[in-house]
């Protein structure tokens, strides 16, 4: 492109509208085009109408550091004031250099970096009253000393810098006309705030803290709706957690430690018959064979327990959870394990250790990973995939950890007050409603109680996947931390479960859905196997402590197959993420989760002659 024109994408942080000498925070991608002495911000590339038209002739451009990732930024200042115009970030330095050259070419005057930190120093401490004063006398002070020095050096505590630069006629001509009851105030055509090519790029922070305002009102009066009708309500929970019954049931989790032990020893087994070279390929049949039984042992033998035993159901969740992420954990093991024996008796000399770097971490070879040290770590380890090695964090913080302690032991009570306050009373008084298939009355309730519900289900969130693991990995110096990611800016339901719970989508993906397609199924029959395995532990973790199976938990994950092709077609049907976001929040949140309580709550009552 010829230098002196130029365009591109560019990050552009704009004077608000009205202000003074305040920028916004937020960088926004921009379409930028420098033409015919023309400075124009564009918000896509296919407008027309700009945003900022700056005469390139009658300002100053400055270059002013840099931010994170190197980006450097520069300054169009306004020549005659001062007065910053606009911020705009290049992803480079050679490309900040690129544009400042342009801008010159075409007319604008190149000032130090000290310059344009004296003004805005300036600006803050003195205020618009002392500033014109105040870079006015630095000024002349900086023009006697460049006449004294061509080349000074560049120090922002000195007085020693670049020469003024001379207002522009041209410049105060256009101030003046536009002073005189003639001058036209409308000078190009412009869409209103709210118009739909607008409403991308405006900022509508006002609107946006009535919303909160709003929320706040109302829930405020939710609040003490509550406690006029019911009180502080007394602790169901902590009654049923004293159990007797429960504590015996907890009592038997050593029996947990039997499944580990014995697909450690058949490892272990098979990992020294591979040293002295008398692995054979037979022979891996059988060890997974072992492996499995005992793998499924350890997850059916406590499900056996909870269903014999009269312990209420908070004790059984205390215990199917854990049983099933152990499951979990002891299938990676085998699994991963097995495929690692497999290359080292094939004599292929790939690891995946190899083809695949893991930063920060000690990768170890097959057999030699096999060592106790290695097996406990990964079953204390916040993940469920096995890998030879994990990167590692430097150091362990202790006050940080005191922080994510105290702010567990705060969320863990706040659920047990959402639960007890507001939760179990609404389901309570739901019965009689779902007894008589009253929809409107369905309805009613449902819609009553998706707002406990969805604050229960985001304090869990943030305690389990946020806090705790966070916990658990900082002990272990565990580095690798991504637990979750933005699942909440979900545009369709296949992003949600792909980002939400990111211990669980790697194992689907590497124990489920990759095995799937390599012995040849479709992808999509794929996705349908990793779901159906995926609504068989939802309904183990529920059904069992509760002695409830009625499959609603089943269904509702399988229901997530066509949601997930209705979520994407309806997103590309409106051409739009926001729609689908809203889409996921209404059926997941809104609506899935209080009729699923609902429905269980309903049986549980129907089946057992005590109410939770």
């Amino acid at each position: 492109m010829d230098v002196e024109q130029r365009q591109g994408e560019l990050r552009v942080r704009a004077k608000r509208s009205g202000g003074k000498s305040f920028f916004t925070r937020n960088w926004q991608k921009r379409h930028v085009e420098l033409e015919e002495g023309s400075f124009r911000v564009y918000a896509r590339e296919e407008e027309r109408v700009p945003l900022l038209d700056v005469d390139v002739k009658s300002t100053a451009v400055a270059t002013v550091g840099s931010k994170a990732r190197e980006i450097v930024l520069y300054r169009v200042l306004d020549r005659q004031k001062l007065e910053e115009i606009i911020h705009v970030s290049a992803s480079t330095r050679e490309e900040r250099d690129r544009w400042v050259k342009t801008l010159q070419v075409q007319g604008a005057v190149l000032q130090d970096s000290a310059v344009a930190a004296l003004a805005t120093v300036t600006k803050e401490v003195n205020g618009d009253g002392g500033k014109k004063t105040d870079i006015a006398k630095k000024m002349d002070t900086r023009k006697k000393s460049h006449d004294e020095h061509p080349h000074p050096p560049v120090n922002p505590h000195s007085s020693t810098h670049a020469p003024p630069v001379p207002p522009s006629p041209m410049h105060a001509q256009a101030r003046l006309a536009s002073q005189r009851a003639s001058a036209p105030v409308h000078r190009a055509p412009r869409y209103s705030m709210l118009s739909s090519e607008r409403l991308s790029y405006e900022r509508h922070a006002g609107l946006i803290n009535l919303g909160v305002v709003v929320l706040l009102a109302t829930h405020s009066r939710l609040v003490i709706e509550n406690l006029l009708k019911y009180g502080i309500m007394r602790p169901k929970i902590w009654v049923h957690f004293l159990s007797k019954n429960g504590w015996l049931l907890l009592a038997t989790t050593p029996i947990l430690a039997a499944g580990p032990i014995l697909v450690f020893l058949l490892e272990w087994l098979a990992a020294k018959r591979v040293m002295k070279d008398k692995f054979r390929s037979r022979d891996q049949g059988i060890v997974i064979t072992f492996q499995a039984i005992a793998a499924i042992s350890a997850l059916f033998l406590p499900c056996v327990l909870i269903l014999r035993a009269d312990a209420p159901p908070l004790h059984g969740f205390l215990l199917i959870f854990p049983t099933v992420i152990l499951w979990m954990k002891l299938v990676s093991y085998a699994h991963c394990n097995a495929d690692l024996r497999e290359e080292a008796i094939s004599s292929k000399h790939v690891t995946g250790t190899e083809v695949l770097a893991v930063q920060d971490a000690v990768m170890q070879r097959y057999p030699d990973n096999v060592n106790v040290k290695d097996f406990l770590y990964f079953l204390a380890a916040p993940t469920l995939c096995y890998q030879t090695g994990f990167p590692r964090s430097e150091r362990l913080r202790p006050r940080w950890l005191l922080r994510r302690f105290a702010e567990l032991i705060f969320m863990a009570g706040l659920q047990l007050f959402l639960v007890e306050q507001y939760v179990l009373p609404t389901v309570h008084n739901s019965i009689d409603t779902l007894g008589h298939m009253n929809f409107v009355g369905i309805a009613e309730r449902v819609l009553k109680l998706s707002i406990p519900c969805l604050y229960v289900w985001l304090c869990s969130f943030y305690s389990l996947f946020h806090l705790w693991l966070n916990i658990v990995a900082e002990l272990l110096q565990f580095g690798d931390r991504e637990f979750y990611k933005d699942w909440w800016n979900a545009s369709t339901l296949d992003d949600y479960w792909r980002l939400w719970n990111t211990p669980v989508h790697k194992w689907l993906l590497r124990h489920i859905y990759y095995p799937c397609l390599r012995v040849g199924l479709s992808k999509n029959a794929a996705i349908l196997m990793a779901f159906f395995f995926s609504a068989i532990f939802h309904e183990l973790i529920i059904g069992v402590p509760l002695k409830v199976f009625r499959l609603w938990a089943f269904f509702g994950i399988l229901l997530q197959v066509p949601l997930i092709a209705i979520s994407k077609a309806l997103v590309k049907f409106l051409q739009t993420e926001q729609l689908g976001n809203i889409f996921f929040w209404l059926t997941f949140c809104i609506f899935g989760q209080p009729i699923c309580v609902l429905l269980y709550y309903h049986d549980y009552l129907l089946t057992h002659t005590h109410c939770p």
